[in-house]
């Protein structure tokens, strides 16, 4: 659920960040740069967390007596698809991780140059 909700921010914020590139407006995508380091520690938080669930995916069953249900994790202890499906979210999650910091520093070095005024202007 929030990572469907930072997903929707993230197309606002997103837009905030064209927008400031359209306009050469340094505060808009710098707005933008610090989103993506947000929404980049937000990001990890959430995958440590699911991982810690998915870390107790062969003890997970039906287990009705608890009250809690969870047919996902128990067709994956039942497969015994666990250990594969845990290294699949870390490697998608590490994937997502340095893509938003490679994200995260690009924008900020746009910033870095737009604010310093070194950036070379081509006139045709």
């Amino acid at each position: 659920m929030a990572g469907a909700v930072l997903g929707a921010i993230t197309i606002l914020f997103g837009l905030v960040g064209m927008n400031g590139a359209h306009e050469k407006d340094s505060g808009q995508i710098r707005i933008f740069a610090q989103f993506l380091l947000f929404a980049l520690l937000v990001c990890f938080g959430l995958a440590v967390m699911d991982y810690v669930v998915l870390s107790g995916c062969e003890d997970t069953g039906m287990d009705l007596t608890k009250g809690e249900r969870n047919p996902t994790m128990d067709i994956l202890s039942r497969t015994g698809m666990c250990m594969e499906f845990r290294t699949g979210f870390l490697v998608f999650a590490v994937i997502h991780f340095l893509l938003t910091l490679f994200f995260y520093f690009e924008v900020k070095s746009l910033v870095d140059v737009m604010t310093s005024g070194l950036g070379h202007k081509i006139r045709w």
